[in-house]
């Protein structure tokens, strides 16, 4: 039942109900949400890409498959997403690019005018050309044209940039 989506608590009163009792089954609704808990946390508990690839390959086989999945620059989470949800657009979030942007440009990130170019950028463009325009006046300005980090950043703008985006709604 848990798998079809039912909630632990639901499935719990209904085993109560056709065992006559909560004294019968043996268990307390505690012991049994405690177990699922345990169930579910082991089924993804290897943490690696594999455990998402089945997980994912689970719900498309029941038609489910998100528009977009957003996540960090895991190399191996980009792939399996690929292989698996070909249809869904994958996005790398915004907040772990901005975090990685402190480490790699630790003489820019108290530049407000820097940091100013860079967030609008990632959300605030409202047309290809503006982010183009942008990103140019931001290398230019700070002299990063050569930044190999930015550089790349650029090259995968397609899947961080809310202006390449903007067709679908993400929340």
């Amino acid at each position: 039942m848990v798998n079809a989506g039912i909630k632990p608590t639901t499935t719990y009163s209904y085993l109560v109900e056709e065992a006559d009792g909560a004294n019968i089954l043996g268990y307390s609704k505690k012991d049994y949400c405690n177990f699922i808990h345990q169930l579910m946390k082991s089924k993804v508990e290897a943490g690696d890409a594999q455990s998402v690839v089945n997980e994912f390959n689970h719900r498309q086989a029941r038609g489910i498959a998100p528009q977009t999945i957003i996540i960090d620059q895991a190399r191996g989470m980009e792939i399996s997403i690929r292989e698996v949800m070909s249809g869904t657009r994958h996005r790398l979030c915004q907040w772990h690019i901005s975090q990685n942007a402190l480490s790699h440009l630790s003489s820019l990130k108290n530049d407000k005018g820097f940091c100013k170019l860079f967030n609008k950028c990632m959300s605030e463009c409202d047309s290809v050309t503006e982010f183009e325009q942008i990103w140019e006046m931001m290398l230019t300005t700070y002299n990063v044209e050569e930044h190999e980090w930015l550089n790349n950043l650029y090259n995968i703008r397609k899947m961080w940039s809310t202006t390449f985006n903007n067709d679908v709604f993400s929340a």
